[in-house]
Formats: C-alpha cells, structure tokens, sequence
C-alpha cells in the first residue's frame, strides 16, 4: 500500500480547472443538472428571500438568520442556480456555447460578492 500525501491546493486548483471546463454533453447534465437543479436552487432562494428567513449550516451548529441577511443568502442561492444552469445547460447547448464563460463571471461574481457581504452583516451583528 502506498501512502499519498494530500495537498489541499492541488484538489482546490482541479475544482477550480473543472468549473472552467465544459460538462458532457447528454441529457443528465442538460436538462436534470442544468435545468432541474438550477431550478431547485432557485426555488429554494425565492424562499428565502420571500420568508426573509434562513438557515446556515455552521460546523455542528445551525444559524438561523432573519431579514436582510436572509435576503442575502436567498440571492446567494440564486446566483448558484445561475452557475448551475450556465455550466451544465448552456455549456452543452449549441446556441448558447459562446455564452457560458460570461454567464460563469456573472454568478462567480454575485456569488462571490453576497457570500462577503453576508459574513459582513454577520460579523457586524455579532460585534455590536
């Protein structure tokens, strides 16, 4: 048996090549990932963002958050959902092929910005 030693920045580097790079075209990715799965997350974040209700999974424990911040993580989710129809749908669709690495920025990107945002408002909360 040979022992490897895991580096944590090889596997987050191979996530990070793989986002780049275009699923298999066939119709699990397209219409049960991409469109099914991305309309999971959607509903989940109209949920939260209509309720103004959350709740975070910390470690062992859970977070319920309410208001703005709620609304926050709802349009969390929503830009996961977009990330998830982009990649999976829109990669492998003829039509709209040249569109998926710009619409990969856009939810990387309002990800990304909510998910600071969102530690912000609760790292303000509980410092005041």
């Amino acid at each position: 048996m040979k022992w490897r030693k895991i580096n944590v920045n090889d596997s987050a580097i191979r996530m990070a090549e793989c986002v780049d790079e275009s699923p298999s075209r066939n119709i699990f990715n397209s219409y049960i990932i991409g469109v099914l799965g991305a309309l999971g997350l959607m509903i989940q974040s109209l949920k939260i963002i209509l309720n103004r209700y959350a709740v975070v999974p910390f470690s062992k424990y859970e977070i319920a958050v309410y208001g703005e911040t709620a609304v926050v993580f709802g349009i969390m989710w929503f830009f996961a959902a977009l990330f998830v129809h982009t990649h999976f749908f829109w990669s492998s669709h003829n039509r709209l092929f040249h569109l998926a690495d710009t619409g990969k920025v856009i939810a990387l990107t309002g990800f990304s910005a909510t998910l600071f945002y969102a530690v912000w408002l609760l790292l303000s909360g509980w410092l005041s």
